[in-house]
């Protein structure tokens, strides 16, 4: 009798299914299918406009900037400061497409960004991605550059802001980093000002070159 229950045991043990190949949820939910590029992308992969997000010590030279140009009645507005790798090869590739400096069909994939530059059904022109980049480059709010974001850059490794700046006064008086006085009362009344990039300067933030290129791009070494 113990043999025969033994002996079913064994059976009912070898029928049981063990569903060893079966998808965990985690890998069930990375299979997604391909998006057209377009607005949605946006909205992912989320950058920053905090200095917070920054890495010292360009986060405390940064705010002591910042504390400088409000003292001086200068307004500020943070465009961006961190932004994730996923993020910057979306934008890098929209504007190289936009701008035509590449076409949809050769942009290189990038793993965790299910993005279709390239869409269904497209003309020979590919007008229907190219709109679909345009879409990204306007949301992004990079069509005024004139050069693209950068795939790897101080952006993604927390070493860079975009800051506007603004005056209304004919004259400015800032205090730089040595606590020099120094006036601004000529030049554009914005981050492409040459004295206030002086200024910045002082406070460890380079602007990027060509000036007007990238007009609110400061970082360590002004890449």
């Amino acid at each position: 009798m113990k043999k025969l229950l033994i002996s079913a045991m064994v059976t009912l043990t070898l029928m049981a299914p063990t569903n060893i190949f079966a998808a965990s949820p985690d890998s069930v939910a990375s299979i997604a299918a391909a998006e057209n590029s377009g607005s949605a992308w946006v909205a992912r992969f989320p950058g920053s406009k905090s200095v917070d997000d920054l890495n010292d010590p360009f986060k405390s030279n940064v705010k002591s900037f910042i504390a400088a140009l409000q003292a001086a009645g200068i307004s500020t507005s943070i465009e961006s400061t961190y932004r994730p790798e996923e993020r910057a090869y979306l934008m890098h590739w929209s504007w190289k497409i936009v701008n035509k400096k590449v076409s949809p069909k050769d942009v290189p994939a990038k793993a965790g960004v299910n993005i279709k530059w390239v869409h269904d059904n497209d003309d020979a022109n590919y007008s229907k991605s190219i709109a679909g980049a345009r879409e990204m480059v306007n949301g992004y709010g990079i069509s005024n550059l004139n050069v693209a974001p950068a795939l790897n850059s101080n952006h993604t490794a927390r070493n860079a802001i975009d800051l506007g700046t603004s005056w209304s006064k004919s004259s400015v008086v800032i205090t730089d980093a040595n606590g020099k006085k120094v006036t601004i009362d000529s030049g554009a009344k914005n981050s492409t000002n040459a004295t206030l990039i002086s200024v910045a300067k002082t406070y460890g933030l380079v602007h990027y070159t060509p000036v007007n290129d990238d007009k609110n791009h400061f970082s360590p070494n002004g890449h």
